[in-house]
């Protein structure tokens, strides 16, 4: 046999065919780790949607129901609420409400009555204060007691006043005819309210005009406040003060809403206007302190969220910085903006040194005011 045929591969042809090897190896990994940066970055954009998506639909579930059992005879009755208990606190029943956050995130809080009730005074309604009272009561003399229960819950309201949250007394009972009624009383805490020392208001009796009327509550204390905002990086949720925010959605970085302001007796928005400033003409001069007539205008919120990728994406083009966003991202257009509205907010987020290693969606909508819109209807 020839022993030329059984030399096998020569040292050279080994090289050469690991050499190839390697190329196309190389070529392999380069191509997966390209698709698998864009399976990650598509995973992102799916992540960013569910996480930009879930947000929007918290916050229009709860600022739908802004105001509810809050708004009587086309008027907030009671703009300010006074609890009187340990610890004293100012509840003020204003539907959604805008915190500026300036070149940050801003703050939405919304208010409503939350009773199985369905927000309608039980026991019949109303009854009249029939004896005036300037100071915190132990008892109060009303026209009438009927469907007053022992514990129920009780406002004192009168126009241009604040409302007293107060509770009936465990000790009462309603003696059929006897009316005029006095009716034994006791201070109340509210949590959903704002600590402050309140002054008890001098309420008029039924002898003078206008004078107040009582609204039972039912049994529990139905005020609840709900206040959303950005807290480390995902959108979070504390009802009535806790101080312990629930969070509802993930990787949200940036919050921005605007008040879409009616003129005075009419349904239809003319103009929309930040938290602060005084576009859209406020009666106070500053919608970042509105009264009550303010916010009786305020017929609908337009909010953005800005939603994140949750990872870092590598420097592009050679580049030795992050350069995946290279602008932030905008809340929405200012075209079509009705006459003398704001420009829509600037959302920045460069307090993150790391802002630009990220991908960013921008969700936003625009969320009507439906109790304060059939309340003045």
């Amino acid at each position: 046999m020839d022993k030329r045929l059984q030399g096998g591969f020569s040292l050279v042809e080994i090289l050469v065919g690991l050499v190839i090897g390697m190329l196309a190896m190389l070529a392999i990994f380069q191509t997966l780790a390209f698709f698998e940066s864009q399976r990650r970055t598509t995973g992102e954009g799916a992540q960013m949607q569910q996480n930009g998506l879930a947000a929007l639909y918290f916050l229009e579930q709860d600022i739908r129901l802004g105001g509810f059992g809050l708004i009587d005879n086309g008027s907030m009755p009671c703009f300010n609420i006074n609890a009187y208990g340990s610890p004293q606190s100012i509840f003020q029943s204003i539907p959604a409400r805008i915190q500026d956050g300036g070149t940050g995130s801003d703050t939405l809080i919304t208010a409503r009555f939350d009773s199985d009730t369905g927000g309608i005074a039980t026991g019949g309604g109303r009854a009249i204060l029939a004896s005036g009272v300037s100071a915190l009561p132990a008892a109060i003399t009303v026209d009438t007691g009927e469907g007053l229960k022992a514990n129920d819950y009780i406002l004192i309201a009168q126009p241009s006043l604040n409302c007293s949250l107060l509770q009936v007394s465990s000790s009462y009972a309603y003696v059929p005819g006897g009316n005029p009624t006095s009716l034994p009383v006791q201070a109340v805490a509210n949590a959903a309210g704002t600590a402050a020392t309140p002054t008890f208001p001098n309420y008029t009796g039924s002898s003078a005009s206008p004078y107040a009327t009582i609204v039972d509550l039912g049994p529990t204390d139905p005020f609840v406040t709900s206040k959303y905002y950005v807290l480390n990086g995902a959108l979070v949720e504390d009802d009535n003060n806790t101080s312990t925010p629930g969070p509802l959605a993930s990787v949200i970085v940036n919050l921005q809403a605007q008040y879409g302001v009616a003129p005075a007796g009419s349904q239809s928005i003319s103009c929309w206007t930040d938290a602060a400033g005084s576009n859209c003409s406020p009666a106070s001069g500053d919608w970042s302190n509105p009264t009550s007539a303010d916010f009786a205008r305020i017929k609908a919120i337009k909010i953005a969220v800005v939603a994140r990728s949750d990872l870092k994406e590598k420097p592009s083009g050679g580049a030795t910085a992050c350069n995946t966003a290279t602008t932030a991202p905008a809340s929405w257009s200012a075209v079509g903006l009705p006459s003398g509205s704001s420009a829509p907010p600037t959302i920045d987020l460069s307090s993150d040194p790391d802002w630009q290693c990220y991908r960013y969606k921008v969700y936003s909508t625009i969320i009507p005011l439906r109790n304060v819109i059939w309340g003045n209807l």
